[in-house]
């Protein structure tokens, strides 16, 4: 007796499940009526009565049909404010019912007649307090009835449809579903969630914890709701923020982890960033008042040293309040370690360090790039796999759901929008939805807490195709196969492959580079300087190569077209009064172009290598750091600083300047060198392409090899051009 009651009566939280248990049979239609709606009670009911047809009656004291449309619009903009995984799928799943499945009308007779009833085809007719909301089905203490009578569901079913065809009851179908489709139209929950997040952002902001703290702007500070909602989430506990360079990752990722330490949920910080940015990211941890520690993320590769064994032991006292970020997360991309057919994959040590701590610890991580995409998807999954293990899928396709979580991971780079450990970012998005217009020059801003504006750059992209130097001498002697080598292994991503032709990479490389580059590996091949077992005798080589080095040695800076360019794109931007930055990807190239640019007079030119005795080094980072101040004294300069002094306005760099640091001083880029993969050109831009204090135009120009036609395309010669398509 007790069981059938429980069947047919319930007064507690959990409504759904009481309704749920009456159907033992899909219902050809559900008739429902309720004084309100929302679309995340729509969405959990539909979850449970599959594809059938339901009909839902609303009343609402309002007498007006915009009304009603504006509450339900405003109800679903508050639920995506509140942002879980599945809001974009509940709105998209609701605008294609509307007008099949699903009618929803308002009824203006039932002004301040709130009655709630489902009725579940000819099965039952359930009575009660329930509305068909979230806290109508789940979290409220409702009062439900079910009658199985067929004369009761006769008279509720009646009832029903009398209003449901009254002449004054009105439908909004289309009205609604026309509106719902408009935001859909934003593309992506991301997207739908950035927007509505925006435009319901009110309240004052979190006071500063001191002077120096970097209040978010308010794109940030939607961004920086998102990360700690994942990061705090114990479901979760992980986050990926992929934002377009310049748009304060260090900023967000400091201000999320104030909140996660004003929640409570956070007491700790570890940070790795590369090494030219770990004073900013203390100077910002500082001025939030947070407890941490900075590391240089290279040294995570580390076996041993004193670095590394600071890192050892800072992650071995992390606990479930420690936070780890991991900064220019894509330098863990690989991780997967050297092996062979004994052993097998193994994790590179850096990964494995982060992975095994959270494991054992419970630690939230934090990933930051702008590039997490080089050539393959496990670029992505392999970072993804520094998060908790939370996932609820597995991210080997095939695999069986044998466990109740597995590391979070996609199918491919599209999916990535709509993870729920993703937060992705971009340039064009936020001028799109968050700057305004400067009326003087047209320009978009965005306004920032401290009251000042900062611009949007314009961007002009050139490529300048340039001639390779000794090309028929250097195609030949390539072309031969002169520096063939005997087989050895190489490691390709975590693979030994076996090649022969790594001196012939090496010198296309530097080919494409620089004269004094190609010099210096030719004749390093000749005196035995290299790791490779040539095919061809010493004394072949000499006499082989020999020819070539000569015409080396007597090319000039006046013969070097690609030089002279380079010193046309510099006497433009200084005609203009702007600063410039060349990236050379050789170290050779940057002293051979500091030497070049210095017979020609050209004054106010740095360069983070120098010309040692061994040969071309990178100076000491401190030094580095000087160049860049006073290069850059406008970036590098703290709100309410002094400045550095300007003593710089050109300066040549190599890609251990390409990441993280800011050098939008300058508005022009040269790109003398092409790199290896796409991500790093991105990087590169992503030091100048930066807002601004006032409205400018940022020029990038690209150095592509020119190679003639009449090379056929299997010749070995045609290096830098196979390199130039794969990017």
């Amino acid at each position: 007796m007790g069981d059938t009651i429980k069947q047919n009566h319930h007064w507690d939280r959990h409504t759904l499940a009481f309704i749920a248990d009456q159907i033992t049979r899909r219902p050809d239609l559900v008739r429902i009526a309720t004084g309100f709606f929302s679309v995340p009670g729509y969405h959990r009911l539909r979850r449970r009565i599959g594809e059938t047809n339901a009909h839902i009656l609303v009343g609402f004291d309002e007498d007006a049909r915009e009304s009603l449309t504006n509450a339900l619009i405003e109800e679903i903009l508050e639920e995506v404010r509140g942002w879980h995984t599945n809001r974009y799928e509940a709105i998209k799943d609701l605008a294609a019912a509307l007008g099949s499945r699903l009618r929803l009308t308002e009824a203006r007779m039932r002004i301040r007649d709130h009655a709630k009833v489902y009725i579940l085809g000819e099965e039952a007719a359930i009575v009660g307090s329930s509305n068909l909301s979230r806290g109508g089905l789940l979290t409220n203490y409702e009062a439900n009835t079910v009658l199985r009578e067929p004369a009761a569901i006769r008279f509720w079913t009646a009832a029903f449809d009398e209003r449901w065809h009254a002449p004054d009851t009105i439908d909004i179908t289309e009205e609604l579903r026309a509106r719902l489709l408009a935001w859909l139209q934003l593309s992506t929950p991301w997207e739908v969630y950035l927007r509505a997040a925006f435009l319901l952002l009110d309240g004052p902001p979190p006071l500063k914890p001191s002077a120096r703290y970097r209040q978010p702007t308010e794109y940030q500070q939607v961004v920086v709701n998102r990360i700690s909602k994942q990061l705090a989430d114990p479901e979760r506990r992980g986050a990926f923020l992929i934002a377009s360079t310049g748009l304060g990752k260090t900023i967000m990722a400091t201000a999320a982890a104030a909140e996660l330490d004003r929640l409570g949920v956070v007491n700790q910080v570890l940070v790795f960033a590369p090494r030219l940015v770990k004073e900013e990211w203390s100077q910002r941890l500082r001025s939030a008042r947070l407890s941490a520690e900075v590391f240089t993320i290279d040294v995570l590769a580390r076996s041993s040293g004193v670095s590394a064994a600071k890192i050892e032991d800072a992650l071995a006292n992390s606990d479930s309040k420690t936070l780890i970020i991991i900064d220019e997360s894509h330098r863990l991309r690989n991780r997967l370690a050297l092996s062979d057919s004994r052993t097998g994959p193994l994790l590179r040590l850096a990964s494995q360090r982060i992975e095994e701590t959270v494991k054992s610890t419970g630690s939230r991580v934090l990933l930051l790039t702008a590039t997490p995409y080089a050539a393959e998807i496990s670029d992505i999954t392999n970072q993804m796999s520094l998060l908790p293990h939370t996932g609820k899928e597995p991210n080997v396709s095939g695999m069986l759901s044998l466990f109740p979580s597995y590391p979070w991971s996609v199918g491919k780079v599209e999916d990535l929008i709509e993870s729920p450990v993703a937060t992705i970012l971009n340039t064009p998005f936020v001028a799109k939805h968050f700057a305004r217009v400067d009326d003087e020059s047209g320009a978009q801003f965005v306004d920032f807490p401290d009251g000042t504006k900062r611009f949007f750059p314009r961007l002009k992209l050139f490529r300048a195709n340039v001639e390779l130097p000794c090309e028929a001498n250097i195609a030949d002697l390539l072309n031969r196969r002169v520096l063939k080598h005997r087989l050895v292994s190489t490691p390709i991503r975590h693979e030994w492959r076996k090649r022969d032709n790594l001196a012939e990479s090496n010198v296309a490389t530097a080919w494409a580079s620089s004269p004094r580059d190609l010099a210096r590996t030719l004749r390093e091949i000749v005196n035995g300087q290299h790791d490779y077992s040539m095919i061809l005798s010493p004394e072949q080589l000499a006499d082989a190569i020999g020819p070539v080095l000569a015409e080396l040695e007597n090319f000039t800076y006046e013969a070097d077209r690609k030089f002279q360019i380079l010193r046309s794109v510099i006497k433009h931007a200084r005609k203009h009064g702007q600063k410039l930055v060349v990236y050379s990807e050789r170290l050779e190239t940057a002293v051979y172009l500091e030497q070049g640019l210095a017979k020609y007079g050209a004054e106010r030119v740095a360069s983070v290598v120098e010309n040692a005795e061994a040969g071309a080094q990178l100076k000491p980072s401190k030094d580095v750091e000087k160049l860049i101040d006073h290069f850059a004294p406008l970036s590098s300069t703290e709100p309410g600083g002094t400045s550095p002094d300007d003593l710089y306005d050109v300066l040549l760099a190599t890609d251990a300047l390409s990441e993280g640091i800011n050098l939008q001083d300058a508005s022009f880029l040269v790109s003398y060198d092409l790199a290896w993969t796409a991500d790093t050109i991105i990087q590169r831009a992503g030091r100048i392409m930066r807002l601004w204090s006032e409205p400018r135009t940022i020029e990038l120009y690209a150095f592509v090899p020119q190679q003639g036609t009449d090379v056929p395309h299997g010749e070995v010669s045609r290096l830098p051009v196979r390199r130039l398509r794969r990017l």
